[in-house]
């Protein structure tokens, strides 16, 4: 009796026995996967943070690193009135007047009657309202001027910080770096000058769109491009230009660096070179109301310096 007891017993043993190999395999597999997953991790990043909910960069984290970094960008503005910076007036004059002419029915406004002590001046074609429509509406609903701005800032640096973790992590495939490099668009010295300092809000816009063009740019670069990269090059290089001209230019002599840098891939895959040739025939035509008018008006005056005073002279 007792050794029939024992041989179920000992056939689990001999099975369990049999087991240990496959369950060995299995482990080993899963382990070499688990080491491939972190030899392709860059240096530097813990994969097990990125996965921990309690980590740096957890699921969770994200949140407290951006909202402390929009924080701390934004402390000195988040007072009674503003900083004063050396471009304020003049920005704050665009989107009073820009408010003001809705309200008058002028649509769109290029020009703007109440400026130049209600002489009126074409601030409109020389700089693109298409990114102030959202605070002057909030200006027509009743909400005041400096509020507005605040507001607005707000929604350009969360902005800043969810379009640069979109496109480092589609770049990358790394949520912990793109968290990461997220921060570091927010904190970085540029845009405090900007912000606090000059209160260039032109540029302050365009720094805005400018990791997650580059992004998209590099992977049309790489030949990894999809229609969203595609579509995400294409609005940005658009907003860039709308936000602010001289930072255009300056965006597309870097990216004019990294293709001459990249010249042998894009002479060994040229079908790269014709994507990127048609996302930028693309925002070109995405932008024809901005730029054909500003270039009819740069064509059709000149200006003749006596003194400290520019007069405009038309060739008319």
């Amino acid at each position: 009796m007792p050794v029939e007891a024992d041989r179920p017993i000992l056939l689990n043993v001999r099975e369990r026995r049999r087991e240990t190999p496959v369950r060995r395999e299995k482990n080993d597999e899963e382990g070499s996967r688990e080491c491939g997953q972190r030899k392709r991790m860059p240096e530097g990043i813990n994969q097990e943070a990125t996965e921990r909910p309690g980590s740096y960069c957890g699921e969770f984290y994200w949140f407290y690193w951006g909202g402390g970094g929009i924080a701390f960008m934004l402390f000195r503005e988040m007072k009674t009135g503003m900083s004063m910076g050396s471009d304020l007036p003049f920005h704050l004059a665009r989107m009073d007047s820009l408010a003001i002419s809705l309200k008058s029915g002028i649509f769109p406004a290029k020009l703007r009657p109440v400026l130049c002590n209600t002489y009126g001046y074409g601030v409109g074609f020389f700089y693109s309202d298409a990114l102030l429509y959202f605070p002057a509406g909030l200006i027509c609903a009743g909400v005041g001027l400096l509020t507005a701005v605040k507001v607005y800032l707000v929604v350009l640096l969360l902005l800043c910080f969810f379009l640069t973790i979109r496109g480092v992590y589609a770049l990358t495939r790394d949520f912990c770096a793109s968290v990461l490099s997220g921060v570091f668009s927010l904190l970085s010295l540029e845009l405090w000058g900007e912000l606090n300092y000059g209160f260039t809000f032109g540029t302050v816009c365009a720094s805005v769109f400018l990791p997650v063009t580059f992004c998209a740019f590099i992977k049309i670069m790489k030949g990894a491009a999809g229609r969203k990269s595609e579509a995400a090059f294409i609005l940005g290089m658009s907003l860039i230009l709308w936000s602010h001209h001289t930072t255009l230019l300056l965006t597309v002599a870097m990216m004019l660096l990294l293709f001459l840098l990249s010249i042998r891939k894009i002479i060994q895959f040229p079908e790269r070179f014709w994507m990127l040739l048609r996302d930028a025939v693309f925002a070109v035509l995405l932008t024809i109301e901005y730029w054909l008018p500003a270039a009819e008006q740069a064509l059709k005056q000149t200006f003749v310096a006596t003194g400290r005073t520019y007069l405009p002279v038309s060739k008319n």
